[in-house]
């Protein structure tokens, strides 16, 4: 970053998991330029980090005080058994939230509250031992498992099929098929070497509204 033009301070802040590197730019420099020179450089970057430290980014066009609205998703009493926390945190990360980004000058839509939904799998320890299986390979099963494919087209009667292939997970019954390796002639699944349900990452805070999470918006500070 220290190469960028009209930089004036560079300043970086490192925790277990979290490096936050901060640019800043004298005042004549617009927003948006500053923000592309940055852009270049983490995509020169990104490669030559490794894949397990994860991959950098940029932060939102807005502040702290940018906040603007606040919002909670509330079930009415005739469904209210329907919809859990989860459910509600999936409803509000997958449909709210992306109708709400499309409206002019909201740049960030935050979630709080619920429950992050994540697919999960309890893997007994001694079942993968005994099976000479290690978490590696069991990464590697459900990364192989998880992902959509294309392939070439087939030419028929002046007519050209393009191949694809649909394998994305879609339900825990797809996790628990899924073949992690064979043993003996039989192929050993995830159901064979543990548990598959749903969970959630560990909160380490929440912000409730008569006990009921909330989900602000803010605006771009441009």
């Amino acid at each position: 970053m220290s190469n960028i033009m009209n930089v004036e301070e560079i300043r970086s802040v490192s925790r277990f998991g979290l490096s936050l590197v901060t640019v800043v730019f004298k005042e004549s420099v617009p927003t948006l330029e500053a923000r592309q020179l940055i852009n270049e450089q983490i995509q020169t970057v990104a490669g030559e980090i490794p894949q397990e430290l994860g991959t950098p980014e940029m932060m939102p066009i807005t502040t702290g005080l940018g906040e603007i609205y606040q919002y909670v998703l509330k079930v009415d009493e005739k469904h209210r058994n329907d919809y859990d926390a989860m459910e509600l945190r999936t409803i509000q990360d997958w449909i709210v939230r992306r109708q709400l980004s499309g409206i002019p000058g909201i740049v960030e839509i935050n979630s709080f509250g619920g429950y992050l939904k994540q697919y999960e799998i309890a893997i007994d320890p001694e079942i993968i031992a005994a099976l000479q299986l290690t978490i590696g390979d069991v990464f590697e099963a459900l990364s192989n498992n998880n992902q959509n494919t294309g392939a070439s087209y087939i030419e028929k009667k002046g007519r050209a099929y393009y191949i694809r292939s649909e394998g994305m997970i879609t339900k825990t019954k797809d996790i628990e098929k899924i073949v992690v390796a064979n043993r003996n002639g039989m192929p050993v699944h995830i159901s064979d070497i543990g548990k598959v349900d749903f969970g959630a990452p560990k909160r380490f805070g929440a912000m409730t509204m008569d006990g009921e999470g909330i989900c602000c918006c803010r605006r771009g500070d441009m």
